[in-house]
């Protein structure tokens, strides 16, 4: 066959293919167009998920007359002009692609009006044919809309899904979009219905509130940081979860680059590994994160959708998010702060004379205090409390840290589980578990991260241990990094293994419990990642198996000093798996619930 130039109508259908896959990219096509031309508010209208209508009204600058049948033309664009533009582009549409695109599968319509004309202007475009210009009345600003999306290819629109899940991907879009842009008012009709109604706002977090609900907004802490990557001025900013919001899907990331939305799969995974130390498997983080850059380190036309972005130095990008999420991380921002605990005065049934209730409680639980039975670890002041010449200056730190868990005043355990705590205004539930389970993740973390060494302590007699065959083996491929934490293991044949040293703290463990205990979690959960997060992940498996387990009484000065480490340690609320160490009830609680508060 000759090669010959194929007709305008179906260079503009195959540029379709690429610009506009479903509704919502045709949606967002047109929305950017809005933002550009400098809207302060946004109207759209649709039918069946987008598939009969998508309809966006906007109050921007408006297109000249002479403008618009030039804007229906392929790569006609008024935000470029030079190939250097290509480099720096601020702009969220560039290409010139978009209308042409949509015009060329749907019966299309524009609408618009400049803010100093009297008459709104009219175009149609339906099957490659473009009308006359009609005169309009209309206030300004722009209205296009695009009917019956994909009508003239069938084959297309036979693969677009169910109505409910368009609309999901139309909303998904605006909701980032509203979550980057608070200052502009979005609405958004559905078959006459209002699915979502976002007014402009005054900062973030309210538009947050209005987008991803207002139970979100009491889990949500702002962030900022700036920095250096690679050489180049960033700041990264915006709103950051708790670890008690959580969502089931990736979604819940929210990432923009120079008010950009974007899906970088390597930014999502540094985002996760960042909520790794207080983040429940299998669970993801909800985050509203802004990156500020220069245009020329970031590439965003290398997708048709613009979805993507290149990024000059993507190594320095990751790790600059990982250094700004930790940052704030150490500060746990979720926890309450801590207030001083008075002496709270009650009557006494019998006199009526003042008794300190806080005494009287403590007193109670010492007369009662159930004695250790069989084994337990020496959770005594040598196991807990700060390691020696250091005592000084880990309270100081700890003071500088977190002042929360040094302010609870330990009134008392539940079930020997739970440790019950007091401020002057709530009640705290701590598990005795989690918190040692976290002190002791950071020490084994400290020792095997740190250049000076293990940490390690040597067994006068070499142990061996017998193990199935299939433990045996997960546990000597793990056997490299288990060796930076203190572990020495080596094979000595079938399914035994040789230790020679373990980590020092926990050295009054058994051995052979500890091993078995660790080579099921290694066969369990397979083989670790390589590097630091490798090192990371055994120290939580080893840690949870080294550290207090089930019913164990503790005395109130031991409790105390378990505090103490706690305020020392970073992530302090959350064990190394992600669960929760301590809950809030508050005395306004506690009151209502015997009706003393109307």
């Amino acid at each position: 066959m000759p090669i010959r130039r194929l007709p305008d109508a179906l260079v503009n259908l195959i540029a379709a293919g690429e610009v506009v896959e479903r509704p919502a990219a045709a949606l967002r096509e047109l929305v950017e167009n809005s933002l550009d031309a400098g809207a302060r508010r946004v109207e759209v209208d649709l039918e069946r998920g987008g598939k009969d209508l998508i309809r966006v009204t906007d109050d921007g600058c408006g297109i000249p007359k002479e403008e618009i049948p030039v804007a229906l033309e392929r790569h006609a664009t008024s935000k470029i002009e030079t190939a250097d533009d290509l480099t720096r582009i601020l702009s969220l549409g560039f290409r010139g692609e978009a209308l042409p695109s949509i015009a060329a599968v749907s019966r299309f319509k524009l609408l618009s009006r400049m803010k100093a004309e009297d008459v709104a202007w009219e175009v149609r475009a339906e099957g490659g044919k473009i009308s006359p210009l009609e005169a309009r009345s209309a206030p300004p600003g722009t209205s296009v809309e695009a009917a019956s999306l994909f009508h003239n290819t069938p084959a297309r629109r036979k693969f677009l899904k169910t109505d409910a899940t368009e609309l999901s991907h139309c909303l998904d879009f605006l909701s980032r979009l509203a979550l980057v842009r608070p200052e502009i008012s979005f609405r958004v009709q559905h078959g006459g219905q209002t699915v979502l109604d976002a007014p402009a706002a005054p900062e973030l977090r309210e538009r947050a509130a209005q987008v991803l609900g207002k139970e979100a907004r009491g889990h949500l802490y702002p962030i900022l940081w700036e920095g250096d990557a690679a050489g180049e001025k960033i700041r990264w900013e915006g709103l950051v979860g708790s670890p008690e919001l959580l969502s089931r899907t990736q979604s819940s990331i929210y990432l923009f680059v120079n008010g950009r939305p974007i899906r970088d799969r390597s930014l999502a995974h540094a985002v996760q590994s960042a909520y790794r130390e207080v983040l429940v498997e299998r669970k993801y983080p909800t985050v509203v994160l802004s990156l500020t850059i220069d245009p020329a380190s970031v590439d965003v036309n290398i997708h048709p959708t613009k979805s993507e972005v290149r990024f000059r130095a993507p190594q320095a990008i990751y790790g600059s998010i990982l250094k700004a999420l930790e940052t704030l991380f150490e500060e746990a921002p979720w926890l309450p702060a801590a207030a001083p605990t008075p002496s709270i005065p009650a009557y006494s049934t019998e006199t009526g004379e003042v008794v300190d209730r806080q005494q009287r409680i403590q007193e109670a639980l010492a007369a009662y205090e159930p004695k250790r039975k069989g084994w337990a670890p020496d959770y005594s002041s040598r196991a807990l409390s700060p390691r020696p010449g250091e005592e000084k200056s880990r309270i100081e730190s700890a003071a500088a840290k977190s002042n929360f868990f040094a302010g609870l005043d330990v009134i008392g355990q539940f079930h020997n589980e739970f440790l019950v705590c007091q401020t002057a205004d709530a009640l705290y539930l701590i598990d005795q578990h989690a918190a040692h389970e976290r002190v002791y993740y950071e020490r084994l973390r400290e020792a095997a991260l740190s250049p000076g060494g293990k940490g390690a302590q040597r067994l006068l007699v070499p142990k061996v241990i017998e193990l199935p065959a299939p433990k045996a083996l997960a546990l000597l491929e793990a056997a490299p990094d288990l060796s930076r934490l203190g572990f020495e293991i080596e094979s000595y044949g079938g399914g035994a293994v040789l230790v020679r040293s373990v980590p020092a703290i926990l050295a009054e463990r058994p051995v052979d419990e500890l091993i078995a205990e660790c080579a099921s979690e290694m066969l369990e959960r397979g083989k670790t990642r390589a590097g630091e997060q490798a090192i990371e992940e055994i120290c939580a498996r080893v840690a949870c198996h080294g550290v207090i387990r089930g019913s164990t009484p503790l005395s109130r000065e031991e409790a105390k000093a378990l505090l103490a480490q706690m305020a020392d340690t970073d992530y302090a609320a959350h064990c190394p798996h992600g669960r929760p160490v301590v809950r809030e009830i508050f005395r306004a609680d506690v009151e209502r619930l015997f009706k003393r508060v109307i």
